[in-house]
């Protein structure tokens, strides 16, 4: 990294870890852009002490990673992947019967770009959207979604979907004291970092 790097003021990346230690033999640099939107590894302590200035793509894939998330959470109510298996094996659904989005309670953690957008498509499905967020989106409280405390979705959800950074503040923050508030039929999808998620 340190040969491809060393003589370069911008450097595009994607998700390889850029540590102090990579970060510091390179003197020239000014600049990294990161080919996606987390920026959980880079260095952002070293780069901020060094006058690198780090920018993301935020926004390149929001409706991916919503369409990904409603896709999550069909195919874990519907068993739809199990019961591939199943036929492909030659067995039947044996009175399976899978559960549906409409009515159920969803709460989303984390009202950014991809959680906005998840909450608008889980609407169109017939959820009532719950969401807690650092920041509260005047547009999703106009479109009936409700903010409440994370205790109260945690409590509350049948669905809880996660669309936080990874940050000091949301590593682990949903941890065994948290799952404990969630009903027992509760189902926990989680498209953002995984250390989100003790």
């Amino acid at each position: 990294l340190v040969d491809r790097m060393k003589d370069a003021d911008i450097v595009i990346v994607s998700n390889i870890k850029l540590s102090e230690n990579v970060l510091s033999k390179c003197p020239k640099l000014k600049m990294l852009s990161i080919a996606f939107t987390g920026v959980d590894h880079i260095d952002l302590e070293y780069c901020k002490k060094a006058n690198i200035v780090v920018c993301n793509a935020s926004g390149y894939a929001t409706d991916a990673v919503s369409e990904l998330t409603v896709g999550l959470i069909i195919d874990l109510y519907r068993n739809i992947t199990f019961l591939d298996n199943k036929t492909r094996q030659g067995g039947s659904r044996n009175n399976f019967l899978g559960r549906q989005l409409r009515d159920k309670v969803v709460g989303i953690v984390g009202t950014g770009a991809i959680g906005s957008r998840t909450a608008l498509l889980l609407q169109q499905f017939g959820c009532k959207v719950l969401a807690w967020s650092r920041t509260e989106k005047t547009e999703l409280k106009e479109k009936g979604i409700q903010y409440v405390s994370l205790e109260e979705l945690l409590s509350q959800s049948d669905i809880i979907s996660l669309h936080v950074p990874l940050t000091e503040e949301t590593q682990n923050l949903i941890n065994k004291k948290r799952l404990a508030m969630c009903k027992s039929s509760a189902v926990l999808i989680n498209t953002a970092r995984g250390k989100v998620v003790d």
